[in-house]
């Protein structure tokens, strides 16, 4: 614990680390992104939330709760479309560092690219506002401790914003995306009990072109009036006609 908190503490007097604008290595290598990382300041707020409540230093915790604070506050400013989504301020999609002007992934480690709205970096700050929720509690500030608490059941827990949606609503539930209409009417295990067959019915508002996608983890197909409109026994991730 006295480790964590003499880093942290490098941390809370302004030192930089790599994942943040500002961060160079002997003045010739650094974090050279407009952008701060999305994983970086949710992970600063983690670590000071699990001192915190591990060691039970409310003294410390009171006396660092404002840039603590000021931590979760500016993660949170990173949200400017008001999804409840921490965006970073590039794509962050594979290969987009090579663009000009140099640009990073949205991720402080930055060997794969994530995309703009960062899966990774959102389970992250998820956990710190519920973290810091619970810190504001041990030290009294019960406003705050309302406002992060909020933040955990509303905005990170409202399921039409998170992209890596459950793709296999419960039977009778209606699909969130590309498929508002469409309502699951049967689900079951074949005789092999290996795979998931789901029935339903789509409702098609007007005469045009539609493009339906598949995701599995393995293989799928997809038939509409017992035509195969996706799915030949090769396996993919998703796909789409």
């Amino acid at each position: 614990m006295d480790l964590i908190r003499s880093t942290l503490d490098v941390y809370l007097g302004g030192y930089k680390g790599y994942g943040q604008t500002g961060y160079f290595y002997n003045n010739q290598y650094g974090w050279l992104s407009k952008y701060d990382s999305s994983g970086s300041t949710p992970s600063l707020v983690i670590a000071a939330c699990y001192y915190i409540l591990d060691a039970g230093d409310k003294d410390w915790a009171r006396k660092n709760y404002a840039v603590i604070k000021g931590w979760a506050d500016k993660m949170m400013r990173t949200d400017t479309n008001g999804d409840g989504i921490i965006e970073y301020g590039h794509t962050g999609n594979t290969g987009s560092w090579d663009m000009k002007p140099f640009q990073r992934p949205a991720n402080w480690w930055d060997a794969i690219g994530f995309g703009h709205d960062d899966a990774y970096s959102n389970a992250l700050a998820y956990r710190a506002v519920m973290q810091l929720a619970e810190v504001a509690a041990l030290i009294g500030e019960m406003e705050d401790q309302k406002s992060f608490s909020a933040l955990t059941g509303g905005r990170f827990g409202t399921r039409t914003v998170l992209y890596n949606y459950d793709p296999f609503p419960a039977v009778g539930d209606t699909a969130v995306k590309g498929g508002e209409g469409c309502v699951l009417t049967d689900l079951c295990l074949d005789s092999s009990g290996r795979s998931l067959k789901k029935s339903g019915y789509i409702e098609v508002p007007a005469d045009g072109v539609y493009c339906f996608f598949l995701p599995a983890r393995d293989r799928g197909e997809l038939f509409i009036d017992d035509r195969a409109i996706i799915g030949d026994g090769i396996a993919f991730r998703v796909s789409s006609k």
